[in-house]
């Protein structure tokens, strides 16, 4: 289960509260949507890739309603950072890996393949479009590509 919920966690750019919450139910597979229930009770729907989507179909349903559970109730978040440090120190990765830097990580890359912040902040759940770029690591020559690319007097 720990690389199912790290892949979780860069696929949709979730919370690890909002993993660890996430029910069997929430998963819509024919319309291939995920609903997540994120801070302040607020809702977003976020698409489920194909290649995660056949993870979860592989994985088994029987143990809890919870996607990342147990029969005695949700996974405990600490278990999730507990895996993250495991898997640091197993890759030796020397910067400190936490379940908010997937998040981080899908965040940056979409960016990086030119998806558009609007659509990013909906995916993250941000309300306010500041959060999600003081939120993004974005390299200055990021930006300014895409300043030249996309202002009309660059």
């Amino acid at each position: 289960m720990p690389g199912l919920l790290l892949e979780f966690l860069y696929c949709t750019g979730a919370r690890i509260s909002e993993a660890t919450q996430l029910r069997w139910s929430d998963i819509d597979f024919s319309r291939r949507m995920i609903l997540i229930r994120g801070k302040g009770r607020k809702e977003r729907s976020i698409p489920l890739a194909i290649v995660f989507e056949l993870r979860l179909r592989e994985f088994s349903r029987d143990h809890s309603v919870f996607v990342f559970g147990t029969a005695n109730g949700p996974l405990d978040p600490r278990l999730a950072r507990k895996w993250c440090r495991d898997l640091e120190s197993k890759l030796k990765i020397p910067k400190h890996l936490h379940p908010h830097l997937f998040r981080h990580t899908m965040a940056t890359h979409l960016l990086d393949q030119g998806a558009d912040l609007r659509f990013i902040q909906e995916l993250l759940g941000h309300s306010s479009l500041s959060t999600t770029q003081k939120y993004l690591s974005v390299s200055k020559s990021r930006l300014m590509k895409v300043f030249d690319e996309s202002h009309p007097r660059a």
